[in-house]
């Protein structure tokens, strides 16, 4: 089975860092957000991704070639972003000879308590005739910050979207990742920007394909912008503290990642910092992260992230930034 990783995103509510580094290899916890899906695709069963590129295509390509998970091939958009399901029709011809495929998000940070979501996805997948298997959650915001997966008593997928459609019982919220059988395509236009929920599937399920939810308990974090950022590192690193079955299961998934990097505490402020960073004189609040050669010294730290080989002196305060 090969997996699609939507990468070609400009993560324009992130700029000015986004400008610098595409939101796949913006660090969290110093691994970058590209790679957290890698282990849970491979127990899946999934032999090789392919990656689709806009923006920033160079430092997309060098990221996926700095992983040891899979090999990996590039579909490449040119001249406009074609969307989820644009992108996905784009890159058709890599997925000739695959019945069932995982579509996913190159950005997402959850914690939850399964194992390995991805398996279960693809065990009940696998199972059934749809032409989609959801990887979702219950979330209080659906339907007001988040668009939803609507389902009807029978727990049928009727819509998607902000509205509730007529008819609706539940709104799940949707995890970025995704099981699609090549049906899929006779939904796609080619060269065309689509969105493989409103436009591929919403036409599918007026064709009459079933669409199957995969419901998992999970903590979901926003990470759109610099400020849900920064919390989700701060929230995410205090469930690592507090040994929360989530926060054990994600820092497992860190230690496959980044061996190199532990959480420290001082002064009950929280450091996660790599094993080769240089931090010198330091005053640090709240929490701190360090990168790989990163160095600081003789700063006033607050809430912020020094990502890899970034160096910083005599820094009056950094406060609610990521360095880049």
């Amino acid at each position: 089975m090969k997996a699609l990783i939507l990468a070609a995103g400009e993560g324009t509510r992130f700029r000015p860092h986004t400008l610098q580094l595409p939101k796949p290899a913006i660090p969290f916890l110093n691994v970058p957000m590209g790679y957290f899906a890698l282990p849970w695709l491979k127990q899946a069963g999934v032999q090789s991704l392919v990656v689709n590129t806009f923006h920033l295509p160079e430092k997309v390509k060098a990221l996926y070639e700095g992983q040891n998970f899979f090999t990996v091939e590039y579909s490449k958009e040119v001249g406009k972003i074609l969307g989820s399901g644009g992108g996905l029709k784009n890159a058709s011809g890599l997925f000739k000879s695959e019945e069932n495929f995982f579509l996913l998000n190159s950005d997402e940070i959850y914690l939850t308590k399964e194992k390995n979501p991805f398996h279960k996805l693809s065990q009940q997948h696998l199972k059934s005739d749809a032409i989609s298997s959801l990887l979702v959650t219950e979330h209080p915001e659906v339907g007001s910050k988040f668009g939803g997966i609507w389902v009807d008593d029978k727990n049928k997928v009727i819509g998607f979207g902000k509205t509730k459609p007529a008819g609706t019982v539940q709104g799940f919220h949707y995890l970025g990742c995704q099981i699609l059988n090549k049906k899929i395509f006779d939904y796609l236009t080619p060269k065309e920007e689509q969105n493989i929920l409103y436009d591929g599937l919403t036409k599918a399920i007026q064709a009459g394909h079933p669409i199957e939810l995969c419901n998992i308990p999970c903590e979901f974090f926003e990470t759109g912008n610099l400020k849900d950022y920064l919390s989700a590192t701060n929230q995410v690193l205090q469930h690592i503290v507090d040994q929360t079955g989530e926060g054990l299961n994600f820092l497992n998934l860190l230690s496959q990642l980044d061996p190199d990097s532990s959480l420290q505490k001082s002064n009950g402020h929280l450091i996660w910092k790599h094993k080769s960073a240089a931090v010198k004189n330091c005053k640090i609040e709240g929490f701190a992260v360090f990168g790989k050669n990163s160095k600081a010294e003789n700063c006033h730290i607050v809430d912020s992230v020094f990502n890899y080989g970034c160096n910083v002196k005599d820094h009056d305060i950094a406060r609610n930034l990521i360095l880049v």
